[in-house]
């Protein structure tokens, strides 16, 4: 789905569950075959979507420069076993709906002390 296609760009959901559940295979076959696995792209940037990256064992994140030093200074804030706790978490929802609800109510106040610049990603269901 391209975001930037205004007739398609309704249909681009990350936080679909199928969405986390096929990364979280991808990632997890890739580990454990040893083979590299990275993520670029909108989703690793974004400061919300990022503790369930790591959670999930993904630790190679492409992104435009501007936003390295927040996302490493979010990161360096993170414990891996928080962001597992996310993952688990996000991993369990059924529906879009429950997953930004979880990341309104858990996520979102995880990262605000790390990085609190980033009020403009304060998730409401329009930009999730």
């Amino acid at each position: 789905v391209s975001r930037t296609q205004e007739e398609m760009a309704y249909l681009y959901r990350p936080l679909n569950p199928s969405v986390l559940w096929l990364l979280a295979r991808i990632v997890h076959v890739c580990n454990g075959a040893g083979k590299p696995v990275s993520l670029c792209g909108e989703e690793a940037n974004n400061p919300l979507i990022v503790p369930f990256l790591l959670g999930i064992g993904l630790r190679d994140l492409s992104m435009a420069p501007p936003a390295i030093l927040d996302i490493k200074k979010l990161i360096g804030g993170l414990s891996i076993a928080r962001c597992e706790s996310i993952a688990r978490d996000m991993l369990q929802f059924s529906t879009t709906s429950e997953a930004e609800a979880y990341i309104r109510s858990e996520v979102y106040p995880t990262i605000k002390p790390i990085i609190p610049q980033h009020y403009s990603y304060i998730p409401v269901e329009s930009e999730l």
